[in-house]
């Protein structure tokens, strides 16, 4: 578990048929970019449904994942960037990472692929904003 740190995205779980140096990290940007299942901000309304925060939390968080080409996550980082959030919060977000469903993958010239994902979170007087 990547709390409150910096670290390596784990690339175990990379698709093998995408052919990817050890040191990539999948493709940034693509033709078309992964979603999450749903409407428009249906990923920020899955966190704001599951999260449940410290009433005292304000502040940012950067959550960081890959969206391999299976549409599976894996590689889950949480690190507070801005204010005040409480390790139990950060740990919060992250056991709600780990319980999302498949997005629908991201594709580069008509073939899914991993990409890395970073999606920043608001947090004031512990509600995601």
């Amino acid at each position: 578990m990547a709390i409150g740190q910096s670290t390596a995205i784990d690339t175990s779980c990379f698709c093998g048929k995408v052919k990817l140096k050890p040191s990539k990290k999948g493709y940034i940007i693509v033709e078309w970019m992964p979603v999450y299942p749903g409407e428009n901000d249906s990923f920020k309304n899955f966190l704001k449904a599951n999260v449940k925060l410290n009433s005292n939390d304000n502040g940012k968080v950067l959550t960081s994942f890959i969206i391999n080409c299976e549409g599976n996550t894996c590689g889950y980082k949480v690190r507070t960037i801005e204010g005040i959030i409480s390790k139990d919060s950060e740990i919060e977000i992250y056991n709600t990472l780990l319980k999302m469903g498949k997005w629908k993958p991201g594709k580069q010239v008509n073939e899914n692929v991993d990409v890395p994902f970073n999606f920043l979170i608001e947090i004031k007087s512990g509600k995601i904003i």
